[in-house]
């Protein structure tokens, strides 16, 4: 893999601390392509009155960031595609989306978060960036309880030096990203420069499930109509109690079979849903939103939103808060990184929204600009 340097365009530490960038970020509600131009027109007004500058020298850059308790390295630089290079696109792309990301881009030439991926071929990437940074980071930033750091390398022996570590790596997965990937990859005309690429090796990512918001009314015999394919089975109110508290261990893989559903009423009457027929090898997102919502209860798909999947059964009243009129959340159990795999490294790809993966970064943290503008203020 041939990772190289290139002049990011950042916001000065001020920026992040009066909350202008910051309030710009809503982690909780529906992921909407809207909310990336947004982000994008209001980066450009601070571009164009030099709140944000672009590096002078071509750099990589390190990130760490918290995930719950763990700390992950996140290692950011260019990628230009080449023959000796795979590319694993782990989602289906909905056309829509994918159009709506092209046009923002053809507007705004801007690149305002990196494509994540991870490796499982070469040293962790905390280990490789261990070797690189040193003293104070050069921002530090807390969003919505996840801490940012990052660092500057442009030593040109450090870029030598990572550059060589990636270098064995010949496979990336795709991990946040999937339609800007496809968008970058499937262009008619060459970019100017590589695309922005955030790495990390596999034994750093978190997987977890999209869970579903059904909105209006569910029919009456809801449960009867699931049950000619599924086990439902209401959860005890003592379970429930668990489930819904912040108490330790109270995710519901810890208290609930192994690709048990979990349905929640708004209502706060909880359910759990397992098929009668399991299939290991049929992903669980695929039986949710197949099987369940459109075949078993006859929902159309323009009632369902995607919600991240690192909110949980413990979010429940925020859920209803956020979403008004949602009659019930189909929370999703984690997607096995071994099941991930076989899917991805078969040629296979996962249906939309099908995985959360952590890490994640914020837009705006580092920005790659398509193609370098003679009127950025440089730093």
């Amino acid at each position: 893999m041939r990772l190289n340097p290139f002049k990011a365009i950042r916001f000065g530490q001020q920026h992040w601390n009066s909350g202008i960038l910051t309030s710009l970020h809503n982690p909780y509600g529906p992921a909407r392509v809207s909310n990336t131009e947004r982000i994008m027109e209001f980066i450009r007004l601070q571009v164009s009155n030099g709140a944000a500058k672009i590096d002078v020298t071509s750099s990589l850059y390190v990130i760490k960031s918290n995930v719950g308790t763990r700390e992950i390295t996140l290692i950011i630089g260019e990628i230009e595609y080449d023959d000796r290079m795979i590319f694993c696109q782990t989602e289906e792309a909905h056309s829509e989306k994918l159009d709506t990301y092209r046009r923002i881009f053809e507007k705004y030439k801007m690149q305002v978060n990196p494509i994540l991926t991870f490796y499982k071929d070469a040293r962790s990437a905390e280990e490789i960036a261990g070797r690189v940074v040193t003293g104070s980071p050069d921002t530090m930033i807390t969003v919505d309880g996840a801490n940012y750091r990052l660092w500057k390398i442009s030593s040109p022996a450090d870029i030598a030096y990572i550059k060589n570590e990636m270098a064995s790596v010949k496979k990336l997965y795709v991990s946040d990203g999937n339609h800007r990937f496809l968008m970058f990859n499937k262009r008619p005309h060459k970019l100017n420069a590589g695309i922005m690429v955030a790495i990390t090796d596999i034994d750093s990512v978190v997987l977890k499930s999209f869970h579903r918001v059904i909105m209006g009314p569910l029919q009456s015999n809801w449960t009867e109509r699931l049950s000619h394919n599924f086990i439902v089975r209401p959860i005890t109110e003592q379970a429930k109690d668990i489930l819904l508290s912040r108490a330790p261990g109270s995710t519901f893989t810890s208290h609930t079979p192994d690709r048990e559903i979990l349905f929640v009423l708004n209502t706060m009457d909880v359910y759990g849903i397992t098929p009668k027929h399991s299939d290991s090898t049929i992903p669980i997102y695929d039986v949710v939103m197949e099987d369940i919502i459109r075949d078993a209860l006859g929902i159309a798909e323009d009632r369902v939103f995607s919600i991240p999947g690192n909110l949980d059964i413990t979010d429940s009243c925020k859920i209803f808060d956020l979403y008004d009129g949602g009659t019930a959340v189909v929370f999703v159990p984690n997607v096995r990184m071994a099941n991930f795999l076989r899917i991805v490294d078969s040629g296979w790809k996962l249906p939309p929204t099908s995985t959360w993966i952590e890490p994640k970064i914020i837009d705006g943290f580092l920005i790659r600009h398509f193609p370098s503008s003679h009127n950025l203020t440089r730093a």
